[in-house]
């Protein structure tokens, strides 16, 4: 992998990552010859109560930070988005019961993701 400038022609990948200490996304883009390269990283150390957040809800505050961290690059782009966390996958079916992840979820309508 290299570190390359942003190609708006080609599709948009974000792997996302937290851990029960920090959160880190990654923006990444193949290029033609089908190598994936860095275009930007970001990390940040959660918060004592965040924390204290669910597995689930601290995959989804590292798609939100990647997502707002990222936004100048992605922002009216298909994005293709990793994450490790299955029970993410279920967010669109369940009732959800946080105020906390209602507002995230109402912030991830605004992107086009697969």
């Amino acid at each position: 992998m290299h570190l390359v400038h942003l190609d708006g022609n080609l599709p948009y990948i974000t792997n996302t990552d937290a851990s029960a200490k920090a959160i880190c996304p990654v923006l990444l883009q193949q290029d033609r010859e089908g190598n994936t390269n860095i275009v930007s990283t970001a990390s940040r150390v959660l918060t004592p109560t965040e924390q204290r957040y669910t597995t689930c809800e601290q995959e989804l505050l590292g798609i939100i930070f990647a997502l707002e961290k990222f936004r100048i690059y992605i922002y009216g782009h298909k994005i293709i988005l990793y994450t490790d966390n299955k029970s993410l996958t279920f967010l669109n079916r369940c009732a959800i019961t946080s105020n906390r992840v209602a507002r995230w979820m109402v912030n991830l309508q605004q992107y086009d993701m697969e």
